[in-house]
């Protein structure tokens, strides 16, 4: 999908949207960088899931349902990528989980969105500043983002171990 020519907002399904978001991730620092990120960005967006819900069941609920959800799509272009992916993110789905309280009053919910906001915005500025200005040179773009938001977990779980490297 292109939006104009100056912004052009690049999205891509399955596996010709992972070759696309690889493009700028070529180098092994940039992928561990992003590999290790991802993580800190999968616990931030669990912990604001945390915010949008008034129960514990509901939080959890939410959480599962997004897991499984990315889990289902990368099975269905990438299935090992989609295991290795469960095995990295179980664990901050764990932890977000964990961290759930009984009670979710305005002030949980307020806590858990600041520091869910504070994992992801400082997660994706270290994969910036590290991974793209230090080791790959170059920037990411924004309109990469539609399909960052799908693709970067399963490449991140597939950096960790290497895979590009197979």
């Amino acid at each position: 999908m292109i939006l104009s020519e100056n912004f052009p907002l690049e999205f891509r399904y399955g596996q010709e949207g992972y070759d696309l978001y690889a493009q700028i991730h070529t180098t092994l620092g940039n992928q561990l960088v992003h590999g290790v990120g991802m993580i800190f960005v999968v616990y931030g967006v669990f912990q604001m899931m945390n915010s949008f819900v008034r129960t514990k069941q509901s939080a959890a609920d939410l959480m599962l349902s997004v897991y499984l959800g990315y889990l289902f799509y990368y099975s269905w272009f990438d299935p090992l990528g989609a295991f290795l992916s469960g095995l990295v993110y179980n664990l901050p789905l764990k932890k977000a989980l964990y961290e759930s309280s009984s009670t979710y009053s305005s002030e949980f919910r307020r806590r858990n969105f600041q520091k869910g906001l504070i994992y992801l915005i400082g997660s994706i500025l270290v994969q910036e500043i590290i991974g793209h200005t230090l080791f790959e040179q170059t920037n990411s773009n924004l309109w990469e983002l539609p399909n960052s938001l799908i693709i970067a977990p399963l490449f991140g779980a597939n950096s960790l171990f290497l895979r590009s490297y197979w």
